[in-house]
């Protein structure tokens, strides 16, 4: 156990000011990612989240009234997780867990899913960890960044896909891609000037077609 993954769950938290304001910055970015998951799981559906971090998505999938299990292999970032938790009033089962090692036993979800995480290990271990994540789950889904990241924190150990190479990596892991589809607006000003003039639609093809935004994410549903 290194100290990185704490670090920067805490320096997140401490640059925001506090943690509701950390809250109102992550659920703003992550409004499509969502968005998708409210359309396809309605609220009482078993939601699984890998590498929790400082506990915001599950908050936020809680306060819908989803039934959430968030999980990360250091307990110092468990316990924050469960202070973010109850500092918001929700009810979500915080728990250790390895995304390397799964539980057998850990299955029944109606949806899996992991943020800025599979992207740190080579190829071959992210298609176990999702074929993991797809015995737990019936649906899984995968949020990574992309080479744009350099514009804003940088790229350190992370592997670097397109979305086709993410969706193929999904596909290898023994699912249906459902969809896929990038987000977080580039902060150039090819960006800028695509969204003054360019159709939404046709921005997102943009998006799509070129992995052309800050994250991918990609659907899967176990075969």
């Amino acid at each position: 156990m290194t100290d990185r993954w704490h670090d920067y769950v805490e320096g997140g938290l401490a640059g925001a000011g506090n943690a509701l304001a950390a809250a109102y910055e992550d659920w703003r970015y992550m409004t499509p990612v969502f968005d998708r998951i409210r359309h396809r799981s309605a609220p009482g559906a078993r939601i699984l989240e890998v590498g929790c971090g400082a506990g915001l998505h599950a908050t936020l999938l809680a306060s819908w009234g989803y039934r959430v299990t968030a999980g990360d292999n250091d307990p110092r970032i468990v316990e924050r997780a469960r202070e973010t938790v109850r500092s918001f009033g929700q009810e979500v089962d915080v728990v250790a867990l390895d995304a390397l090692a799964l539980p057998a036993d850990l299955t029944g979800f109606d949806l899996a899913f992991s943020l800025g995480l599979v992207e740190h290990f080579d190829r071959h271990v992210t298609v176990e960890m999702l074929r993991a994540q797809a015995r737990a789950a019936r649906q899984v889904m995968v949020v990574i960044p992309t080479a744009h990241t350099a514009h804003a924190d940088g790229i350190t150990d992370e592997r670097i896909y397109s979305l086709r190479e993410l969706e193929a990596i999904v596909a290898e892991a023994g699912m249906r891609v459902t969809d896929g589809f990038a987000f977080g607006d580039v902060p150039s000003r090819s960006s800028y000037w695509m969204r003054r003039l360019l159709p939404p639609d046709a921005y997102l093809l943009i998006q799509r077609r070129f992995s052309y935004g800050m994250n991918l994410c990609v659907f899967g549903r176990a075969r």
